[in-house]
C-alpha cells in the first residue's frame, strides 16, 4: 500500500531588496494599514494596500517565484519582531 503525502513546497527566501521593497511599501501605506476604524470597508482598505505591498515585493525580482499577500505580512511582521527583540537583548546589556 501507497502512502502518498502531499507536502507544500517551499517558498524562495526574501532578498536584501525584497526586504528593503518591503519596508519602505510598507512606510507607504502605513496610514491606511494602521488605521484604527473597524469596519468591513476599512478592512478592504488594508488588505488592498498589503497585496500593494505584494505587488511591489514581487516586482522587484521578476524571475524568483512569488510571494503570496499572507507570505509578506508574516516576514513584515517577523522583521519586526526579530527587531524588537534585538532591541530587548542590547537594552539587557546583552552583547
Amino acid at each position: 500500500m501507497e502512502i502518498l503525502i502531499n507536502m507544500a513546497k517551499r517558498v524562495a527566501y526574501f532578498t536584501d531588496l525584497d526586504l528593503q521593497v518591503l519596508l519602505e511599501s510598507y512606510d507607504e501605506e502605513k496610514g491606511v494599514i494602521m488605521r484604527k476604524c473597524n469596519t468591513k470597508a476599512s478592512a478592504i482598505m488594508r488588505n488592498k494596500a498589503w497585496q500593494r505591498i505584494a505587488d511591489r515585493v514581487n516586482s522587484c525580482n521578476p524571475t524568483a517565484p512569488k510571494q503570496t499577500l499572507e507570505q509578506v505580512k508574516m516576514k513584515y511582521k517577523n522583521v519586526v519582531q526579530a527587531d524588537q527583540d534585538r532591541f530587548v537583548f542590547n537594552r539587557a546589556g546583552y552583547e
